[in-house]
C-alpha cells in the first residue's frame, strides 16, 4: 500500500511531473529538529516525509542531517508481514552502500556497506576487498552508526487513518527501518562544506514474506542516490585540549563512592548507579567528559552504547554533542559557597549543570525489565576515548491504580473545583518522583463528593471530608468493587492543608491506609496562596510507608518533633561522623533529575531571577518531599518559586521501591473477606462521645487497637457472656502538632453474634451507647417504579418501618447494569450515606449510564442492617468521557488573592511564560481519559490532532511530536466504548511565538 497523497506531494516538491530519472535520485536532506529517535517507529513530524522523500517500488526513503549524523528513514510500505531476524529465519534485512570517495566505482578499503551482523538487527560495517565488488569478511566491531527496525502503522506516513467516529483506525502495518549514519565514519564533514557536501549511497531491502528484494537506485555505483546535506553552523575548537571521562577507579577523595563515567537516573541517583531502577520508566543517562590542558570548554561528540545479553540494543549507539568543561571548574559557581555544608557533601563535578554532561533520553526498548551494560565513546579533534562499562538493572515494578476526586465546594449549578491543569500537574509530579513505571490515574466526579460535605477549611478537611473519604473507601471494600483503588485522594481548592488518613490521631480501619485529601494551594506568610503540586505525592507517601519510620516527616519547617522519621535523624547524626552521606535537616542530599522534557538548565535562564527558574537538575540542598518546606521566597507582593518546589531523596526512593513490587497479593482488598461490624463515632475534648449507626457489611478487619487505651469500645452480649472490648486513646493533636477539638474513631470488627449493647465507656462511666433492638427494620423502594428512563435530577423515594420505633439512617447505592446472573460480578456505586428521611434527590447526569440500572437502599436502626432494591430496570443515558492533559505542563503559575481565595491571578512574566514556551524539537504529549461507564480509557482511545484542520498526529496516552518554531493548535480527543467523544483544545508556543496557531 502506498499513500497516493504522499506520492503526489513528493512529485510537486521535486519540481513537477516531467523530471528525468537522474533528477529523481537527488534528495535534499532536511535539518534535524530533535533529531529523529532511532527506535523503529515514526513519530509525527520526526521526518520530512511530505517534502523530502523519494519513492522506490516498495516504499520510500527520506533523510535529515545535523552536524553529527545523516538520518535515513526507509519506509517499506509493501512489506506487510513482520519477519524478524533469527537463527531459524532469514527474515527482513537492509543494506546501505556508501560511495565514500564519490568516484562512481568500487574502492577497496574506502567504500563501505552498512549491513546486519549474524542474523541479528545489529548494524556493522563491511568493506570491499577488490574493485570487482568482492567483500571483506564482516567483523563484529561496534561502530558509531546505529539502526532500529520497526513494524506497525503510523499517522505521519498515512498508514494509520482514524475512522469517523474515531473509535478505530484503518491500519496498514508495514516494515520501517531507521538508520543514523555517522558523518565522520563515512568521511563527510558538514563543518567544511565547499560549497556543499553530499553523500552518495544506495539502499537494498529484503522482505521474506511477501518475498521481494529491491536495490535502489538500480544502476550500481554509477547511479547512486545523491543526498545533499544541509549546512550546519561550524564549531571552532582550540584543538590543544585533552579529553577524558570523569570516572574514578579508586576512592581517592575518601567519599566512599567510586564514580562511574555515566549516570543512569530516573529521578535521583548516585554517581556509582547504586540506586535501583524501574523498568519502563522514563530514564535519562548523563555522560561525564572533562577537558584537560586547556582553560576553555570544547565541543565533544559522545556516543552512548547499550547492550543486553551481548547484543546491541536497537538504536545503539545514541549520539550527542556537548561542551565539555575543564576538570578544575567548580560547578556551583555563585549560588552556593564552595566552603559551605551544601558544597561539602555529595556534590560531583558538573552534576549541578545540565550543560556539563552529554545527556540522553533512553528509548523504550532500552528500559525493558532486564540488565543493560552501558559504555560511552567520546571524540574530539583526532582523539577517540572509551569509558569503562556500567551495568544497571531495570526491575519490574507495578503500575498502581489511584483515584483522584475533585471535590466540588460549590453547587451543581456553580461548581468550585480544582483547576484541571493543576490536578494534572500534581499527577505528573507524583509519577515522576515515585519508583513506578506509570500510575493509572482515574478521576471520579460522581456523588457523593459532587458537593462537598460542609464548608471547606483546614480543620474541616481533616474531619468531615477525610472521614467521608474513609467511609467511601470502606463502602467500596464492603461492596467488593473491582478494580479497587489503591489510593483515593480528595482534591479541594480552598483548603490549604492536606492530610493522609494514616496521620489521623486515631485510625484503625483498612481505609486509613488508602485515603488522603488536600488543597491545591499552600498559604504563604503574606496571606497569599501558592500553587503547590506536591501535596498529593506527600500525603500518599504517608499512606504507603511505615507509619513509624519513613512515612513520617523529615525535619524542617513546622514539623513537630513527634512526627519526624527517627531513621532520618539517625542517618544525619551518623553522617556527621563520616558514616554515610548525610541527611541534614530537610535537604535531599543528592542531585535529582526531572526526566520530563523539555530539559532546562536552571542556572542558565538568565532572563529570570533565581527564584523563578525551572531546574531539570535539582540541587542537593532542595527540600525533601516529606518536609514542610518548598523552594520559594517572598518577593514583594507575590510568592516566587522554582520548578520543582521539592524533590525525592535516595532515602525516599529506596524505601518506596519495595512497596511497588509487582505482587497481586499486595493490592488492597486482598485477603479473605468476611462480615464486619463497622463501628465509628466522634469525641470532643470534654469527653462527649457520639456513636454512629453500626453497619454490617463484608470487609476486612482492623489492625490491632491500643491494648492500654484510656477509653473502651465494648460489645456486651446476652446472658453476661464475655464481651468484646476494644481499648483506644484519642489524641487531640494532628500530625502537624496543631490542637484539635474533635477526633474521630472507627473500627472494623469481625461480626460475631448479636450483642445487647454497644457502649463507649471510660472506666465504668458510659459515654454513649447503642441499644440493640429486638426487631429488624423493613424498607421498600417506591420510586422509581418498574422499567423507566431516568436522566437529570430525579427523586428516589422509599418507605420504611421499624417495630421498635428506632430512628433509621440510610445508605444509597446505584448499579448501572445489574448482572442477570448471580455469577457475574456487579459493581455498586456509593451515592450517599447517613441519609435521613424517606427520599433523596439524585443527579443522574453524574452517574454512569446503562440499560438495567437499579438502586439499593440499605437501612440501619443503629445495629441491624437491611436492604431493598428498586423494582424494574432503569435506562440511563451513556455519558461522554472526560480527558485530562498531563503533559506538557500548561498550568499557569498562579497565586490567589487573599481577599478572594477562589479568584486565580497569574502574575506577570516568569514561570507562566516559561512553561508555555517549548524549545524546537520533540514535545511529549500525555493525557488520560476516564469514563463513567468504562472507567480508565485505554491508550488507543486517546487521539491527537494538529491545527484547525485537525490533522491526525497519533493515538495513545503518550505520544511524541516534533515541532519547528511556531504556535500550534493541539486537539486531544477521548473516545469511549460507545463512540462518545470529548475533545480538549490548547495551544503551545515552540521557539519564537507567531501570531496564528497552525
Amino acid at each position: 500500500m502506498k499513500s497516493v497523497l504522499r506520492v503526489v506531494t513528493v512529485l510537486i516538491a521535486l519540481g513537477g511531473w516531467g523530471f528525468s530519472n537522474a533528477y529523481a535520485l537527488d534528495l535534499l536532506a532536511g535539518r534535524a529538529v530533535g533529531p529523529p529517535v532511532i527506535d523503529g517507529r515514526i513519530d509525527f513530524g520526526e521526518w520530512p516525509i511530505a517534502t523530502n522523500s523519494i519513492d522506490f517500488d516498495h516504499g520510500f526513503v527520506t533523510a535529515v542531517n545535523d552536524r553529527m549524523r545523516l538520518y535515513l528513514l526507509v519506509d517499506v510500505l509493501e512489506d506487510d508481514i513482520d519477519n524478524p531476524r533469527s537463527s531459524s529465519s532469514e527474515g527482513d534485512w537492509i543494506e546501505v552502500v556508501v560511495d565514500v570517495d564519490e568516484n562512481g566505482d568500487f574502492t577497496p578499503g574506502v567504500d563501505l556497506i552498512y549491513t546486519l551482523w549474524n542474523n541479528s538487527r545489529e548494524l556493522r560495517i563491511q568493506y570491499y576487498l577488490s574493485d570487482s565488488g568482492v567483500r571483506a569478511p564482516l567483523r563484529d566491531t561496534p561502530i558509531y552508526s546505529s539502526l532500529a527496525a520497526g513494524f506497525g502503522c503510523f499517522a505521519d506516513d498515512a498508514t494509520e487513518v482514524p475512522l469517523d467516529p474515531p473509535s478505530s483506525s484503518e491500519c496498514f502495518n508495514h516494515r520501517v527501518w531507521e538508520m543514523a549514519i555517522d558523518l565522520e565514519e563515512i568521511g563527510a564533514d558538514p563543518n567544511v562544506f565547499l560549497p556543499t557536501e553530499h553523500v552518495l549511497l544506495s539502499v537494498r531491502v529484503h522482505s521474506n514474506v511477501p518475498a521481494f528484494e529491491e536495490r535502489f537506485p538500480e544502476g550500481g555505483f554509477a547511479d547512486m542516490l545523491d543526498i545533499q546535506l544541509v549546512t550546519v553552523p561550524a564549531v571552532a575548537n582550540t584543538g590543544g585540549a585533552v579529553i577524558q571521562f570523569d570516572q574514578e577507579n579508586t576512592d581517592d577523595n575518601g567519599d566512599g563512592i567510586i564514580n562511574d563515567p555515566l549516570e543512569v537516573t530516573q529521578a535521583v541517583q548516585h554517581r556509582d548507579n547504586s540506586l535501583p531502577l524501574v523498568a519502563r520508566k522514563d530514564t535519562a543517562v548523563r555522560v561525564y567528559v572533562e577537558v584537560r590542558e586547556d582553560d576553555s570548554p570544547q565541543m565533544v561528540t559522545v556516543s552512548l552504547y547499550g547492550t543486553r545479553d551481548g547484543r546491541d540494543l536497537p538504536g545503539s549507539p545514541l549520539s550527542a554533542e556537548f561542551w565539555a568543561h575543564p576538570d578544575f571548574e567548580f560547578p556551583l559557581r555563585f549560588f552556593v559557597d564552595p566552603f559551605s555544608e551544601e558544597a561539602r557533601y555529595g556534590i560531583r563535578k558538573g552534576r549541578d549543570n545540565l550543560l556539563h554532561t552529554a545527556n540522553f533520553a533512553l528509548p523504550d526498548e532500552w528500559i525493558k525489565p532486564d540488565n543493560v551494560i552501558f559504555y560511552a565513546k567520546a571524540r574530539y579533534a583526532d582523539q577517540e576515548i572509551e569509558s569503562r562499562s556500567a551495568e544497571v538493572f531495570f526491575v519490574p515494578r507495578k503500575t498502581p491504580y489511584y483515584v483522584t476526586i475533585p471535590i466540588n465546594e460549590g453547587s451543581w449549578e456553580a461548581p468550585v473545583q480544582v483547576d484541571e491543569t493543576h490536578l494534572a500537574a500534581a499527577e505528573s509530579y507524583l509519577k515522576t518522583i515515585y519508583p513506578v513505571p506509570d500510575v493509572n490515574f482515574e478521576r471520579w466526579e460522581y456523588p457523593p463528593f459532587d458537593i462537598a460535605p460542609g464548608v471547606v477549611t483546614g480543620a474541616i478537611l481533616r474531619n468531615d471530608i477525610l472521614e467521608n473519604l474513609i467511609m467511601y473507601y470502606d463502602l467500596l471494600t464492603a461492596l467488593d468493587v473491582d478494580p479497587m483503588p489503591e489510593q483515593i485522594y480528595g482534591y479541594t481548592v480552598t483548603a490549604d492543608l492536606a492530610q493522609a488518613a494514616t496521620q489521623s490521631p486515631l485510625c484503625t480501619t483498612p481505609g486509613c491506609g488508602h485515603v488522603a485529601g488536600g488543597g491545591t494551594f499552600v498559604e504563604g506568610a503574606d496571606g497569599t496562596y501558592l500553587y503547590n503540586p506536591t501535596n498529593m505525592a506527600h500525603e500518599i507517601n504517608h499512606n504507603i510507608g511505615d507509619p513509624e519510620t519513613w512515612a513520617q516527616h523529615v525535619p524542617g519547617g513546622t514539623v513537630g518533633e513527634g512526627t519526624v522519621d527517627p531513621e532520618w535523624v539517625r542517618l544525619y547524626e551518623e553522617s556527621e561522623g563520616g558514616v554515610e552521606a548525610p541527611y541534614a535537616e530537610f535537604h535531599i542530599r543528592e542531585f535529582g533529575f526531572d526526566t520530563r522534557p523539555p530539559w532546562v538548565n536552571g542556572y542558565d535562564i538568565l532572563g529570570l531571577s533565581f527564584y523563578e527558574r525551572r531546574f531539570t537538575v535539582i540541587p542537593p540542598y532542595w527540600p525533601e518531599i516529606m518536609s514542610y518546606l518548598t523552594a520559594i521566597q517572598l518577593d514583594g507582593v507575590h510568592l516566587k518559586y522554582v520548578h520543582p518546589q521539592a524533590w525525592t531523596s535516595p532515602y525516599r526512593w529506596t524505601r518506596m521501591f519495595d512497596v511497588f513490587e509487582p505482587d497481586p497479593s499486595g493490592f488492597p482488598g486482598s485477603g479473605r473477606m468476611r462480615m464486619i461490624y463497622y463501628v465509628s463515632g466522634r469525641m470532643n475534648r470534654q469527653g462527649l462521645v457520639q456513636l454512629n449507626p453500626v453497619m454490617r457489611l463484608s470487609g476486612l478487619p482492623s489492625v490491632e487497637p491500643d491494648s492500654k487505651g484510656e477509653y473502651i469500645l465494648e460489645f456486651q452480649y446476652p446472658g453476661g457472656r464475655r464481651s468484646l472490648t476494644v481499648p483506644f486513646t484519642p489524641i487531640f493533636v494532628d500530625s502537624e502538632g496543631s490542637p484539635l477539638d474533635t477526633v474521630y474513631f472507627r473500627f472494623a470488627l469481625p461480626a460475631k453474634g448479636t450483642p445487647d449493647r454497644i457502649v463507649v465507656r471510660k472506666d465504668k462511666e458510659v459515654l454513649d451507647q447503642i441499644i440493640v433492638s429486638k426487631h429488624r427494620p423493613k424498607v421498600a423502594v417506591t420510586e422509581p417504579r418498574g422499567d423507566m428512563e431516568w436522566n437529570g435530577t430525579q427523586k428516589l423515594v422509599w418507605q420504611s418501618k421499624d417495630q421498635d420505633d428506632d430512628p433509621l439512617t440510610y445508605v444509597i447505592l446505584y448499579n448501572p447494569n445489574v448482572a442477570a446472573s448471580s455469577k457475574v460480578k456487579s459493581n455498586w456505586i456509593p451515592v450517599a450515606w447517613d441519609v435521613q428521611g424517606d427520599s433523596y434527590e439524585v443527579n443522574m447526569d453524574r452517574l454512569p449510564g446503562g440499560t438495567t440500572g437499579r438502586f439499593k437502599i440499605m437501612a440501619t436502626d443503629g445495629f441491624h442492617t437491611v436492604s431493598a432494591y428498586s423494582p424494574g430496570s432503569l435506562t440511563v443515558k451513556d455519558k461522554p468521557p472526560t480527558i485530562a492533559l498531563i503533559r506538557p505542563d500548561l498550568s499557569p503559575q498562579t497565586d490567589v488573592a487573599e481577599e478572594n481565595p477562589n479568584q486565580y491571578r497569574v502574575y506577570a512574566g516568569g514561570e507562566a511564560e516559561l512553561d508555555r514556551t517549548l524549545p524546537p524539537g520533540p514535545v511529549t504529549f500525555e493525557a488520560h481519559g476516564s469514563d463513567l461507564e468504562d472507567g480508565r480509557l485505554a491508550d488507543d482511545q486517546i487521539l491527537w490532532f494538529l491545527g484547525k484542520q485537525r490533522q491526525f498526529m497519533g493515538r495513545g496516552g503518550k505520544i511524541t511530536v516534533h515541532f519547528e518554531s511556531g504556535t500550534y493548535l493541539i486537539t486531544v480527543t477521548a473516545v469511549d466504548s460507545a463512540g462518545n467523544t470529548t475533545k480538549k483544545e490548547f495551544s503551545i508556543v515552540v521557539g519564537e511565538e507567531t501570531e496564528n496557531a497552525s
